[in-house]
């Protein structure tokens, strides 16, 4: 149903009914979800075209529903991981600099092909295939995205929390920041 109605306001509707059903959202997750997605590397220009830096943050909003869900269910450890298009928006900003590292720069390709694959609506004729790689240290991997998630959930807001101020303004949609 989410993939029909890829609208961040339908997933969030979805939590906060699947929460309000007895299933708990942590509020680490709901932070999570309304989180920006973060692009690495403030002071470089994101050089991609608007049209797939939107593609990008549409498909980083439903992976983020997705793990949510699967979190929930238990097919992953809550709060440990974030998303492949997560990825790709954090590290691609960095390869306009320099050359990355020879793991880094697995872990982003794969993540490029795993949102490729994930995401055939957004990303058609996309050939995943071409995209897979050795990942030498998959301790590197875990630590970027745990570091990820921790910067979107501190930049998120949890909609069940009682407020007796007026709401805060809006959590932007993307936000750059520097990782390394």
């Amino acid at each position: 149903m989410a993939a029909l109605l890829n609208e961040a306001e339908f997933m969030l509707a979805m939590l906060l009914f699947i929460h309000g059903d007895g299933t708990k959202v942590s509020t680490e997750q709901f932070k999570y979800f309304t989180g920006p997605v973060i692009f690495g590397k403030p002071d470089q220009a994101w050089d991609l075209p608007q049209e797939t830096t939107e593609k990008l943050v549409k498909a980083a909003r439903l992976e983020r529903f997705w793990l949510i869900l699967d979190e929930l269910s238990g097919r992953a450890k809550p709060d440990q991981s974030c998303t492949a298009a997560e990825l790709v928006c954090a590290i691609q900003p960095y390869t306009h600099v320099a050359p990355l590292r020879v793991n880094l720069a697995a872990i982003c390709v794969n993540a490029f092909g795993q949102v490729l694959e994930a995401h055939p609506e957004l990303f058609p004729a996309g050939d995943a295939s071409q995209f897979k790689r050795d990942i030498t240290d998959p301790y590197e991997l875990r630590d970027l995205q745990l570091m990820i998630r921790r910067k979107v959930v501190a930049r998120g807001h949890n909609p069940m929390a009682s407020r007796p101020e007026p709401d805060p303004p809006e959590t932007p949609q993307v936000q750059q920041i520097s990782l390394f």
